[in-house]
């Protein structure tokens, strides 16, 4: 077994630097900016550590279940380790029993997506195989100490003897997201193993004064006088890199675009908006109804979408929308000689994206959540591979993360949800290492004029959490 392959594509210098690191430590956090090529730099790494080892060694990759496929796709391109080698537990009926089947038939590298933790087979499968290197992508992922899959990840963790954690958004709300992750990267070395603990060292409630009355709600802040020493623990086992600072990628263009309400859509958002109810084409029967301000809040994002769910849990739709005819115009414009991306945060919305494409003449395929992992790779292949797809047609949660879609010069974004996350990530997809074949990467925003949508597409350039935007908003009564 030689893990080896000559003619690679040279690696950046980040990359080099982060390898070298790699020689010296069990415990390695890769805190590289979307799109700057962490997979390539943990596959180097993970080369050197078999070599060094003069074999392989149990390795277990983790990440959310859309880049699972593509870790494998990725070792087969940077490296010679045989395919058989490398096992893609995907989801499906008696997943634990093909899980050890595939161990006992050899294979040596696992990609699994965190949910599968939740099963306790499958866990005690992967317990028992004992993985000597675990490699947690996407780990901000991870980040809740409460939940199941952190806690499987951990107990799986503590039996390993290297750890890696990749991400480019280890903290998508505030610096209490690095303990988890870190919990698992170095076993509770760095912040220990108790969160409750943590936090009071490390942060205090800034609405601490209105403790005991109604409407209070923590607001966890760094104390200062020990935020310089948070960030200095968290410095100390991550490497950090930032995309301007080691991809010569072309000039990235984000252009809000700004369109006016339908008829039928103003009155049902002014209606949702001041009385959380509003009442869609005569429809009185089954009103749209928010009992509380965030399903208020995703109500009108719904209506700026294009459609609303009622309260009989029936959808409406407000039809050809300002909204829908805008991107109609902008895809006419760069179709026949650019391929391009259509973000939607809703199935509605993916399926009107569609249906346009259709009506526009463009080949396209789609990526959903309804779609098994196979089936959303096979759609990224098509899009990258083939000439004659010119548009993907993706919801953020599904097809934000873990693929890659530089095909693509063009984007544009007609629905939003509230996940930071999603949004910064699905930027990512077309804007990374292979974008150099691009002069330029464009990207439109589609936002209607004088809504929530203005304000949530300012807190995603700006990369301000939008659900606790959304909560101040409501609690100041400005939805």
């Amino acid at each position: 077994m030689n893990p080896t392959i000559a003619n690679l594509p040279e690696l950046y210098k980040h990359q080099k630097e982060v390898l070298e690191i790699s020689k010296t430590t069990n415990e390695l956090a890769l805190f590289h900016e979307m799109g700057t090529g962490k997979t390539r730099s943990v596959i180097e790494i993970l080369r050197n550590i078999y070599n060094t080892n003069k074999g392989f060694k149990k390795t277990l990759i983790l990440g959310p279940t859309s880049v699972i496929f593509n870790w494998k796709n990725e070792i087969k391109k940077f490296s010679n380790i045989p395919e058989n080698r490398v096992y893609v537990c995907a989801s499906g009926a008696q997943r634990e029993v093909k899980l050890k089947k595939a161990i006992e038939q050899g294979a040596t590298i696992v990609t699994l997506n965190y949910e599968a933790l939740i099963s306790k087979k499958v866990k005690d499968v992967l317990l028992a195989w004992k993985p000597e290197v675990l490699v947690a992508d996407e780990s901000h992922s991870i980040k809740n100490p409460t939940a199941v899959r952190s806690k499987a990840v951990f107990e799986i963790a503590e039996k390993t003897e290297k750890r890696f954690i990749l991400t480019g958004t280890p903290i998508l709300k505030n610096t209490m997201d690095a303990f988890m992750q870190f919990k698992i990267l170095d076993l509770g070395k760095t912040f220990g193993k108790n969160f409750f603990i943590f936090r009071a060292e490390y942060f205090m409630d800034k609405n601490a004064s209105w403790a005991g009355k109604q409407g209070h709600f923590p607001l966890w802040v760094p104390r200062e006088d020990k935020k310089e020493k948070l960030l200095n623990k968290i410095s100390s086992k991550a490497h950090v890199v930032y995309m301007k600072d080691c991809v010569d990628l072309p000039p990235y263009q984000n252009i809000i675009e700004k369109v006016p309400f339908g008829d039928d859509q103003k009155k049902a958002y002014e209606q949702m908006r001041d009385f959380f109810v509003a009442f869609v084409k005569e429809n009185t029967q089954n009103p749209a109804v928010a009992t509380i301000a965030p399903v208020k809040a995703l109500r009108m994002m719904q209506i700026c979408a294009g459609h609303v769910t009622l309260d009989n849990q029936e959808t409406v739709n407000f039809g050809l929308t300002p909204k829908l005819e805008r991107l109609g115009e902008l895809i006419e414009e760069v179709k026949d000689n650019h391929k391009f991306i259509v973000w939607t945060a809703f199935k509605h919305d993916n399926k009107a994206a569609c249906e346009l494409l259709e009506k526009l003449g463009v080949k396209y395929v789609k990526i959903t959540g309804d779609q098994s992992t196979q089936e959303k790779q096979k759609a990224v292949d098509d899009f990258q591979n083939d000439p004659s797809v010119g548009g993907v047609v993706a919801t953020m949660s599904a097809g934000g993360t873990g693929i890659t879609l530089t095909q693509a010069s063009y984007s544009f974004v007609l629905s939003r949800n509230f996940s930071l996350g999603d949004n910064l990530q699905s930027r990512a997809r077309n804007y990374r290492s292979g974008s150099q074949i691009h002069e330029k990467i464009t990207n439109y925003d589609l936002v209607v004029e004088d809504s929530i949508e203005e304000r949530v597409a300012e807190a995603i350039n700006n990369k301000e959490e939008i659900g606790k935007l959304v909560l101040e908003w409501a609690k100041n009564n400005q939805l």
